[in-house]
């Protein structure tokens, strides 16, 4: 895919690092990957993806390469997690980190003000586990049960 616009170096510098994590899992790169969907609000200062696999139950995820830095937002939660410039120069805990949440099972739990995200392994060992909070008067009062969503790997591995 070609873009209608040249992509500035701190933007360049998080897609070589999503591309490797692909690579690395036998897959295309971003801009040769079916999967994944270049929305239009992208720009010089900013490419948004997501990863979308058709006929699967799989976690949406939506990638935002911005000069500041790489935000992933999961299961339509803004900013579940966030990398600064500086912070991403040590690229294998990045690099890591989206690895295990492409190809592991994703397990999402929603009650009241916070959120629980916890990515498993092929054999059920949990990898990642983080609990999002919310501030919010009414999140506490509408929110009486918890609601689990459980999600297969985008990419699983053998």
């Amino acid at each position: 895919m070609k873009l209608a616009f040249e992509l500035g170096d701190t933007v360049l510098y998080q897609l070589a690092i999503l591309d490797k994590v692909l690579i690395d899992i036998r897959l295309q790169p971003v801009f040769e990957n079916t999967d994944f969907i270049i929305h239009d609000s992208s720009s010089t200062f900013g490419l948004d993806l997501s990863v979308v696999r058709l006929g699967r139950n799989t976690v949406p995820i939506d990638f935002m390469l911005e000069g500041g830095g790489m935000r992933i937002d999961v299961d339509s939660i803004q900013e579940t997690f966030e990398w600064s410039n500086e912070s991403m120069k040590n690229t294998d805990e990045v690099s890591s980190f989206i690895k295990q949440l492409l190809t592991c099972t994703v397990l999402m739990e929603y009650c009241g003000s916070h959120t629980s995200i916890c990515l498993f392994q092929n054999d059920g060992k949990p990898v990642f586990k983080s609990i999002l909070r919310y501030y919010s008067f009414f999140g506490s009062f509408f929110y009486k049960d918890c609601e689990k969503k459980l999600f297969l790997p985008i990419y699983p591995q053998t």
